[in-house]
């Protein structure tokens, strides 16, 4: 289990170094990794099967659709995230929550 989080995500000039790669998906999935998972960019173009079990901790005001899964590509990272946190692009985001807020 872990958390996740959004941001606007960053096609062009990621941390990864892929322009556009997540273009070549159909569903453009992709997300930022922490440093560890991250590990100096051998962590990028892995691919993570991810489902939401619910809100985290007391976060009552999120919901997700726990019956989705979807399957994202590392394309950047997120310093400050650790292992157990994903920061979803914006179309990952709106997947499981219908929401891009």
């Amino acid at each position: 289990e872990g958390k996740a989080t959004m941001y606007g995500g960053n096609l062009n000039g990621n941390a990864c170094g892929m322009d556009g790669t997540a273009d070549a998906y159909s569903n453009s999935a992709f997300v930022a990794i922490g440093s560890d998972q991250f590990d100096s960019g051998y962590g990028c173009g892995k691919c993570y099967q991810v489902k939401c079990t619910g809100a985290y901790g007391t976060n009552v005001d999120c919901s997700c659709d726990t019956s989705k899964s979807i399957t994202i590509q590392a394309l950047d990272q997120c310093p400050e995230c650790d292992d157990s946190h994903f920061d979803f692009n914006t179309d990952v985001m709106v997947y499981f929550t219908g929401s891009s807020s």
